[in-house]
Parts: structure tokens; sequence; C-alpha cells
């Protein structure tokens, strides 16, 4: 068999690989949380940063316009980036105001739309679910299209593409659409 020497040569290359198996471990597994530390972090400022000038904008609104109230502020991107904000006047009336967000420090041009003048959300998606039984509703926003106001509807349609449909906030017409088509399924 083996002699007495052989016998240690070869149970301390056993625990030098267990130590190395050991250390490996625990250098991956630190990896993998710093990885998921890291990600939340990430994730959390994006989210900030996404709402850093929502308190500016509403102060924006009401400085400027006849709102009194701030009930909820929304991001559009289309031509131009906008913040939606919804909110009440003194007399009750729901509006939604559309303040472009450019970096320029000159005033910008603010777009009101009155709630009574346009169809409501709730009556867009019961039209849409009319026509598109086999689609899967995402989201719904309002938004800013060559000075018209439309609803960003997204959802995905029967064939799996994600679509973004802008109907009129007016008669619910498709102003614009966009299909993404999946190529990994």
């Amino acid at each position: 068999m083996y002699g007495l020497g052989e016998s240690m040569i070869i149970e301390k290359e056993k625990r030098f690989k267990l130590t190395w198996l050991k250390w490996l471990v625990v250098l991956c597994s630190l990896l993998i949380i710093g990885i998921m530390v890291y990600s939340v972090y990430l994730y959390y400022t994006i989210l900030k940063n996404k709402e850093t000038d929502f308190l500016q904008s509403e102060e924006i609104i009401l400085e400027q316009t006849n709102l009194t109230t701030i009930e909820k502020v929304e991001r559009f991107h289309g031509d131009t980036f906008y913040h939606v904000i919804t909110g009440l006047t003194r007399d009750g009336d729901i509006y939604f105001a559309y303040l472009p967000k450019k970096n320029s420090k000159k005033k910008q041009k603010i777009t009101l739309i009155n709630h009574a003048n346009i169809l409501p959300k709730s009556q867009i998606k019961a039209n849409w679910l009319k026509t598109c039984e086999s689609c899967y509703y995402v989201s719904m926003t309002p938004g800013l299209i060559d000075e018209r106001p439309v609803w960003e509807m997204t959802y995905k349609d029967g064939a799996g593409r994600y679509v973004f449909d802008y109907l009129s906030m007016y008669d619910g017409e498709s102003v614009e659409q966009f299909r993404f088509k999946r190529f990994i399924e």
C-alpha cells in the first residue's frame, strides 16, 4: 500500500483541494450577492431619476395654470417628452396639463385638456376589448402627438406582438400604431 509519507501527501492534497473548493464557493456566493445588491441599488436609482422633476413640474403647473390640486403626474415620450399632470380646478373640473420637458430655461407652452371634452379611459378600454378579444392589456397613459391629445394604449396582440396604439381622446380613432415583433420566443 502506501507508506506513511505518501498517505500524508495524499491527505494534504485532498485538504488543499477542499480548501480551494470552499473558497471558490464563498467567492462565487459573495459575487452573486454583490451583483444582486448592485442591481437593486441601480433599479432604485433609475426609478428615483425617473421621478426627479415631478415636484418641479407640479409647481410650474400650479403657478401657470388655473389648476389648484394635483392628483397624478405621469411621463409621456412622443416626439417631445412631457410630464402629464392630472389636476383639479377650483370648480372641481379635471384637466390634463401637458408640460414639455426640454433642457431649456424658457417658459414652456402648457397644453390643457378638460376631461369633460374627452372619452374616459374606461370607455376607450371597453371599446378596445370588443375589437381585440385575444389581446392582453398592459397599460394606458395620456399623451400628446402633434398637439393632439391621445391615449397611449399598450398591449400584446393575438400574434404575441407588443403594441403601442395611440387613440384620439376625442373619438377613440387610431392616430398612430407601432407593433413590435419578438424574434426570440
